[in-house]
């Protein structure tokens, strides 16, 4: 497997990293301590480590709702069900 080319904010597994084949296995406490030696030199691990030295986390953001499917989520009424509805009429119900 060769591994793909680094770019800014990308994690070991999207590039996949070989060097990344021999953690494997591991978990936890033992993991992060072989990674630590292991993978000093590479770019993302470096990121990584930036990251928690400023307190940066990468979360997933939810898709678009449209302020109809919004009101939908929030009453608990299937988004199909209040296509003929106004936004009032379904906060009301």
């Amino acid at each position: 497997m060769k591994e793909k080319k680094y770019a800014p904010g990308q994690f070991c597994v999207a590039i996949e990293c070989p060097r990344h084949k021999a953690l494997e296995g591991l978990n936890g406490e033992s993991y992060l301590k072989k990674k630590r030696e292991h993978c000093k030199e590479c770019c993302a691990w470096k990121f990584f480590i930036w990251m928690q030295a400023h307190n940066w986390k990468i979360i997933q953001t939810a898709p678009e709702l449209t302020a109809r499917e919004l009101a939908a989520h929030i009453r608990g009424i299937n988004k199909d069900l209040a296509n003929d509805l106004t936004i009032d009429e379904i906060l009301s119900l």
